[in-house]
């Protein structure tokens, strides 16, 4: 759901962009189409923290899935101080006060701070979770199988792709509204735009639930391959 969500606020905000093309004078849809741009990765950024305990779970590793459901809570709590930086930034930002709006982009630049340190914290604790289901899953059984590897590589690389858009964001607002990038459009579509729509289709590719319908399958057949019962929730 947040992912959809993500999807759902960030069409809008491009589709206000639109709305701009011939006459960009009107403030409303320019502050209605940033806020929206903003507000849209921390939910892209909520269903991909969520992610490592769904793989465990699947996987059926019990000590992990704990351990991951906290780490998720954590990540997601922080998630949602970015959300909520970037949308008072993005308000604050298209004030006509001039120190105001200032202060809103110092406050989006701080969020965008946050996320990608967030995202190379979770990068690292992936990594750590890997290396503990490796401990757990067999390569040569069924589960083994399943390649839930594929899956943790993508989460490395929406990350990767999360960092470089946060840095690029950062750069943004640092050169202010006279700035190369926020003066051409290009930017935002290449850095943005098209960062979002790679982040969404491999999270879609590569969607922990594909581990859960396979698992699904295993329990199915009944083969004598499985002594115990995945836990699936």
């Amino acid at each position: 759901m947040p992912l959809i969500i993500g999807c759902g606020i960030e069409a809008a905000g491009y589709y206000f962009r639109s709305q701009l093309q011939d006459d960009v004078r009107p403030t409303l849809p320019f502050i209605i189409q940033n806020l929206l741009v903003l507000a849209a990765p921390p939910f892209l950024a909520a269903s991909i923290f969520m992610s490592p305990r769904r793989i465990a779970r699947a996987l059926d590793s019990g000590d992990l899935v704990a351990t991951c459901k906290l780490a998720s809570k954590v990540f997601v709590v922080v998630d949602v101080t970015c959300f909520v930086t970037r949308v008072v930034g993005a308000i604050m930002s298209g004030s006509e006060n001039p120190d105001e709006a200032q202060s809103g982009k110092t406050t989006i630049v701080e969020g965008l701070i946050v996320q990608a340190t967030s995202f190379s914290i979770f990068a690292i604790w992936a990594g750590s979770s890997q290396w503990r289901l490796r401990s757990v899953v067999c390569d040569g059984s069924r589960l083994g199988q399943l390649h839930w590897r594929q899956i943790i590589n993508a989460l490395y690389a929406i990350s990767l792709l999360f960092i470089l858009c946060s840095i690029a964001g950062i750069i943004e607002y640092h050169q202010g509204s006279d700035g190369e990038m926020l003066s051409k459009e290009v930017y935002l579509y290449i850095l943005d735009g098209t960062v979002m729509l790679v982040i969404s289709i491999l999270f879609l590719v590569f969607h922990p639930s594909s581990l859960k319908v396979k698992a699904q399958k295993l329990l199915a057949k009944g083969d004598g391959y499985m002594d115990e019962e995945i836990q699936l929730r």
